[in-house]
């Protein structure tokens, strides 16, 4: 129940950031960050709403672990908050 309330959020989060034109997004000078976003400005309509329903499913994801003291891993560094 958490974790479904926890994508709806996320991809509502989403979904406000495309519509703005990603404000908060682009004034990350991060370069991985700005080559995702064009990245995804040149996918189709289809693998958008794959990529944002993916996207929100790791955030919570994520998000959910950490709340119950886990650790995860996420690239090639371990996160984890105690």
């Amino acid at each position: 129940m958490i974790r479904e309330k926890l994508i709806a959020f996320f991809r509502a989060e989403i979904d406000a950031e495309e519509q703005w034109g990603f404000p908060r997004l682009n004034r990350i000078p991060e370069h991985f960050l700005q080559d995702r976003l064009n990245h995804y400005r040149g996918l189709s309509d289809a693998e958008k709403e794959r990529y944002k329903d993916c996207s929100a499913t790791f955030a919570s994801g994520v998000t959910s672990k950490a709340a119950n003291g886990g650790h995860f891993k996420t690239g090639q560094r371990n996160v984890a908050w105690d």
